[in-house]
């Protein structure tokens, strides 16, 4: 059973949540190669906390019909003559600086029908008190002011490209490119409320867990 979130940490209202949540949501964010699954799984293993994770939601959503029809009036030439997506060029929109109203175009859409499949994800979870939510755009959305606490997984640069290359096998450019499209960990630092420092051993990364449980619960 997980712990009981202190008081303080149910900052908002339901209608002031993201998607009008019910219940607290503890954001765990950072850049891409920071460690965020692995906090996020290490929570689950120490203190058994129900979690979703932007990601698979995007992921779940290219496995509806409604999306698919919608992504394929919007940009046909991105699908097979099968119509099955092709997600090599759908990821050259992300990545190439001149696809960048294509890129909002795609967000728009995918982005319309995400609170559905996060409340539905939710409702899987069996009514927990709390929710952790691995989102790692938080900040580059601004949907910072719609979460009740954030903990943010820092790592400097080096270490996020070299363990972004090696996790995911993707080139180091590519890397590099979705690096630039978030903001500097810097930045976000201050703005958050919790800092996981993830820079050295897994043992580290535990006692830092446990810190965490002791700010977060009862």
């Amino acid at each position: 059973m997980a712990p009981i979130l202190r008081p303080e940490h149910h900052r908002l209202t339901q209608k002031e949540r993201l998607h009008s949540l019910p219940v607290p949501i503890l954001a765990i964010t950072g850049n891409i190669g920071s460690g965020k699954s692995t906090v996020t799984a290490l929570l689950k293993e120490k203190y058994a906390i129900s979690s979703l994770n932007a990601d698979t939601l995007i992921k779940k959503l290219y496995e509806k019909e409604e999306v698919l029809e919608k992504l394929w009036k919007h940009f046909p030439s991105y699908f097979s003559p099968q119509k099955s997506l092709d997600f090599s060029k759908l990821r050259h929109i992300f990545f190439a600086p001149e696809n960048k109203e294509k890129k909002e175009e795609l967000e728009q859409i995918l982005y319309s029908f995400l609170p559905k499949i996060f409340l539905e994800e939710y409702e899987k979870l069996e009514a927990p008190q709390y929710l952790f939510y691995d989102i790692p755009l938080l900040f580059e959305k601004k949907l910072n002011p719609l979460v009740d606490r954030i903990v943010l997984v820092f790592s400097s640069q080096q270490k996020l490209l070299e363990r972004a290359k090696t996790r995911d096998n993707v080139p180091l450019d590519i890397i590099e490119q979705i690096l630039t499209q978030q903001l500097s960990p810097e930045i976000k630092r201050p703005l958050s409320d919790f800092i996981v420092e993830n820079e050295g051993t897994l043992e580290d990364l535990q006692n830092q867990i446990v810190s965490l449980g002791k700010f977060l619960f009862l």
